[in-house]
C-alpha cells in the first residue's frame, strides 16, 4: 500500500487503539511511525489481517471487521459481515 492520496477517503482513530488511524477504504497507518501504513498479512480464509499495539499487547484484527464496526455499525456477535463481492 503506499502512501497517496485517495479520492473520498476519510479516516478515523481506530478505537481502543489510540496509536492507529483507519480509513473507509480499509488503509491503517501507525502515529507510531509517522503516519506510515501497516502491512496487512493474509489469513488462510484470504482476509486481510493487521497486527494492532496497546500498552505493550499485540492484538490480531481483521480490517474488513475494523472497517464495519468504524464506518457502518458494530457486527452483532451472531452475524457475520457480507460484502458486496459475495466473498
Amino acid at each position: 500500500m503506499e502512501n497517496l492520496p485517495v479520492i473520498n477517503e476519510r479516516w478515523v482513530n481506530v478505537k481502543g487503539f489510540p496509536m492507529y488511524q483507519i480509513s473507509n477504504f480499509g488503509r491503517i497507518k501507525s502515529k507510531y511511525r509517522n503516519g506510515k501504513f501497516l502491512r496487512p498479512t493474509i489469513k488462510n480464509n484470504g482476509y486481510l489481517r493487521v497486527t494492532l499495539v496497546c500498552d505493550g499487547k499485540k492484538f490480531n484484527r481483521d480490517i474488513h471487521l475494523l472497517v464495519l464496526s468504524h464506518f457502518k455499525s458494530e457486527r452483532p456477535k451472531d452475524c457475520v459481515a457480507n460484502h458486496k463481492d459475495g466473498k
